[in-house]
């Protein structure tokens, strides 16, 4: 089914005007409602809304077929949007043409205030229609004559905020102030849809991210895992496929690196490494995570590469790291990010299925929970997939250069705790 909206102009003001006609004819005959029906308007009303600079006029097209028409004005500078009318032929009803339209206007659309429109009460498959793509009545009812009234519908935005942690919400001493926590929390009780999507694991987010109210799956190892921070219920995983796995091994075999390897063995996630064969940077990174029931030391490469792995890190000096990274980024079978760890010398090369970023991680998590809008909070490279997918997205001072190009603004650093003050500031509640 193809559908797609194309705009109008004046030259399509006779079109639209007899599908409206059309359209609208059983119920103008049904209710009598002659002053205020569509089915009874005048082409020149059309052409005044046409000219309307408030106003985006949309013809419907099913297979190429005009079916149909929506008007979108634009109120209150834009924040709030309404819809009068939307219409489709009689014989192109009941096809989900209606339902794809809504979607389609509200990927095109954001506005900060949401949506409004009204309907015929006593149409019962109207209210439904609206009903179910999120609409809910405001209280407000319009008596017309005796046989209608006219029922008002509001849809509020649902705005999924996502920050990244290590140098966006977490100050240089690996914790988030108290007044993160406590502002954040505050908004989250308010309605606020806020979650987190990190590198790291949730092991070691759960440490640093103490305090947080975190209702909603938090996203963890840059994109390969979707999570309930409560239950531990894993919602998206993705794995290497055999394939992938064999071909990056093979790859790292080429080179005297010993990785870090992430998967799941019998369900459990483990972090396995090969004792003999650690170097400084491994060794840091085991001795702040002694007691972590993920710790798998092993003696034998096979054993390293068993399980459902999702994600490799190498840990060195950039020179040591330079030529693998670009091997595997050529290769353009893999995500791959080699970036210097926060507040220190190392650099972390890291591995991930093609798929697994934060951008895509946090757009399965908007269909998810049906928000229609994303907001993010970044500091490095691995967040500009993060950023290139949202709606409105928002560097620390502190971020890298690159990522701020990606920006929408510039906000306070993160031991200014910018990211609260921020949503502290926009955030307009339920």
């Amino acid at each position: 089914m193809d559908i797609n909206l194309e705009k109008a102009t004046i030259e399509d003001a006779n079109e639209i005007h007899q599908m409206q006609l059309i359209s609208f004819k059983e119920l103008l005959d049904k209710y009598q409602d002659y002053e205020i029906s569509p089915g009874n308007e005048p082409i020149d009303k059309i052409i005044a809304r046409i000219n309307q600079k408030e106003t985006d006029y949309y013809i419907i097209k099913y297979n190429n077929i005009s079916v149909g028409a929506i008007r979108i004005i634009n109120l209150d500078d834009g924040k709030l949007n309404r819809i009068s009318p939307i219409f489709i032929l009689p014989k192109f009803q009941n096809k989900g043409i209606a339902q794809s339209v809504f979607k389609i206007i509200e990927e095109k659309y954001k506005p900060q205030n949401g949506w409004v429109l009204d309907t015929i009460l006593q149409e019962k498959g109207n209210c439904y229609l609206y009903e179910k793509m999120g609409y809910i009545k405001t209280g407000k009812i319009e008596k017309i004559n005796e046989k209608m009234d006219i029922v008002y519908y509001k849809k509020n935005m649902k705005i999924l905020y996502v920050s990244d942690l290590d140098g966006t919400l977490l100050r240089s001493n690996d914790r988030m102030s108290e007044y993160t926590i406590r502002i954040i929390n505050k908004l989250i009780d308010n309605g606020m849809c806020f979650s987190y999507a990190t590198a790291r694991s949730l092991s070691s987010a759960s440490i640093v991210t103490n305090g947080l109210t975190t209702n909603i799956p938090v996203i963890i190892h840059n994109g390969t895992l979707i999570i309930n921070a409560h239950t531990k219920e894993r919602l998206f995983s993705l794995y290497f496929t055999e394939k992938e796995k064999v071909m990056a091994i093979n790859i790292l075999d080429k080179y005297p690196i010993y990785p870090l390897v992430y998967g799941f063995i019998n369900n459990e996630e483990k972090v396995s490494w090969i004792t003999d064969k650690e170097n400084d940077g491994i060794k840091r990174y085991i001795n702040l995570r002694k007691g972590d029931k993920r710790l798998r030391p092993i003696g034998t490469k096979e054993e390293l590469y068993s399980g459902k792995l999702f994600y490799f890190t190498c840990i060195g000096e950039r020179k040591e790291l330079i030529d693998i990274y670009n091997y595997f980024i050529n290769s353009d079978e893999f995500t791959c990010i080699l970036q210097q760890e926060l507040y220190r010398e190392e650099y972390w090369f890291e591995i991930m299925p093609k798929k697994a970023t934060k951008g895509n991680a946090i757009l399965t998590l908007k269909e998810e929970l049906k928000c229609n809008k994303i907001i993010s909070f970044g500091d490095s490279v691995n967040d500009i997939p993060m950023f290139e997918i949202s709606d409105e997205s928002y560097a620390v001072e502190n971020a890298v250069d690159e990522l701020k190009k990606h920006a929408t603004g510039i906000i306070m650093s993160n031991e200014k705790d910018g990211v609260a003050h921020w949503l502290e500031e926009n955030y307009k509640g339920k």
